[in-house]
């Protein structure tokens, strides 16, 4: 893999994939990311296996590939990079070498192989005002159990019903709801979303 890519871009994804990582002692490779050039653009995945996030980044590529990075070790070295302009990533003997008109760092890469797949969701869908489901999850999340142990009540559970979107969460202690007036909502079974991944 070698690539160049404006540094505030890249510097932008690395910093919202590095939030999904997670630290998993028997699976270790959870803790990095995944870098895949092909084509025009340069993806950065991340996972924690139970949320995947995958952010597309203009790129020249000069040669394609992939190489798995610890997701903090990237993180501290773009925070600490104040300048704009382009940088080079290129693999040389499984190191990835980062380069800019000041800095020259090799990082050793992990067996990208490791790394688990992040799924293609398909089915119906539909668009609902980011401001709206920021709302409904905060005002109930609060409720759910942070023990993983029943994971339908460490949850928070989502549902339609008529022209109302539902957002719920219980600890079974306690018991939030919140209703948001939705037009146009296709209806579903519902959805879970665990607690560890909304903060």
């Amino acid at each position: 893999m070698k690539l160049e890519c404006s540094i505030q871009k890249i510097k932008l994804a690395i910093s919202r994939v590095e939030k999904i990582t997670g630290k998993n002692l028997t699976l270790p490779v959870l803790d990095s990311i995944l870098f895949i050039s092909s084509g025009k653009s340069l993806k950065l995945r991340a996972t924690n296996l139970s949320l995947g996030v995958e952010i597309e980044i203009s790129a020249k590529i000069i040669k394609e590939g992939s190489v798995l990075i610890k997701g903090d070790v990237l993180s501290n070295i773009f925070n600490n990079l104040y300048q704009d302009g382009v940088i080079q990533l290129e693999n040389i003997n499984n190191n990835l070498s980062l380069k800019t008109k000041d800095i020259n760092i090799l990082l050793k890469c992990q067996p990208f192989e490791d790394f688990p797949t992040i799924p293609n969701i398909s089915g119906d869908s539909f668009k609902l005002p980011t401001k709206k489901f920021i709302d409904g999850i905060k005002s109930v999340y609060y409720s759910s159990s942070i023990s993983d142990i029943k994971p339908e009540i460490s949850s928070v559970f989502i549902y339609p019903e008529e022209d109302n979107l539902f957002f719920v969460a219980t600890d079974s202690f306690r018991l939030a709801e919140k209703k948001i007036k939705i037009k146009e909502i296709h209806d579903f079974d519902g959805i879970l979303i665990p607690f560890k991944n909304i903060p």
